[in-house]
């Protein structure tokens, strides 16, 4: 599953089902289920092919394997893979046919190195990717996971994918793997409901009040300032979230916090704790 061959090669015998089992895994598994197998074993009857054939592999070649006639066979199942996958010019749909999340592992499983362009209303992201893995990710002001975990989670705009400039396919800036990171997603999307009930009205906007916003800015790393400015009484929760440097849950946690320990305000709202008790973890 880490390093995704472009085809295997299996050795299998009627008394030893090894080579048969790692046959049916693949197959089952719809991460490796794509990738092209060849199963090479002693012909012990027409059993033995028709076995390898119903599992799905794409040639089953009697040993003693002669090279030339291997070589021609891993070369035509090559073809086949290539032919069979999207041809590399725009293609387009809707996320609620394709969720963000199936098409990243979509374009992981067909191996792809291109952009994946997908908008949301007046919202904004792309993801690119080098042969199937996430390797950079922009979205408003977030880059990096913070807009890979705030991109996945979209379910409805549209989607364009698009041939990779050869200029952008050695820059990287994420190095996790596809499914730690789509883990870790859902993981933070579970909790954005329970996070946004601790804080207040999202109609009203948020501030700081002005001396510790004077601090703030002359201690905190430029990211988190970056969030913090946000909080000047004139954005609503939901704008914040919009234009925040950080995806929802990390931005909601901060906000959180800020609220429980009286750093942060509504306007017109004064004290208020809409939902915010001890039992929830709110300082009250």
């Amino acid at each position: 599953k880490a390093v995704r061959p472009d085809l295997i090669i299996l050795k299998v015998t009627a008394s030893h089902p090894d080579g048969f089992e790692a046959a049916a895994a693949l197959k089952q598994e719809p991460s490796t289920a794509g990738i092209p197998l060849i199963l090479i074993g002693a012909q012990e009857g027409d059993q033995t092919k028709v076995r390898a054939l119903e599992l799905g592999a794409e040639h089953f070649l009697p040993t003693p394997v002669e090279t030339e006639e291997l070589l021609a066979r891993v070369q035509q199942s090559l073809r086949r893979k290539r032919s069979a996958l999207p041809a590399p010019s725009l293609a387009s749909g809707h996320l609620q046919v394709f969720p963000a999340f199936t098409l990243v592992q979509m374009l992981e499983t067909e191996r792809r190195t291109v952009r994946l362009v997908l908008t949301r209303g007046e919202e904004h992201g792309e993801l690119i990717f080098v042969d199937g893995a996430i390797a950079r990710a922009v979205q408003a002001a977030r880059w990096g996971e913070a807009a890979v975990y705030q991109l996945v989670t979209w379910r409805e705009g549209t989607f364009q994918v698009a041939p990779l400039d050869g200029a952008l396919q050695g820059q990287r800036d994420i190095v996790v793997p596809n499914q730690v990171l789509l883990l870790e997603a859902m993981r933070r999307l579970d909790e954005v409901p329970g996070l946004r009930a601790k804080l207040p009205d999202p109609a009203k906007p948020l501030v700081i009040p002005g001396a510790l916003r004077s601090s703030l800015a002359q201690n905190l790393p430029s990211d988190v300032w970056a969030l913090a400015s946000l909080l000047d009484g004139t954005r609503g929760l939901n704008q914040v979230l919009a234009q925040s440097p950080f995806d929802d849950w990390m931005t909601l946690k901060a906000l959180v916090y800020l609220w429980s320990v009286r750093a942060l305000t509504s306007v017109g709202g004064g004290s208020e704790r809409r939902g915010c008790t001890p039992a929830n973890g709110c300082q009250v």
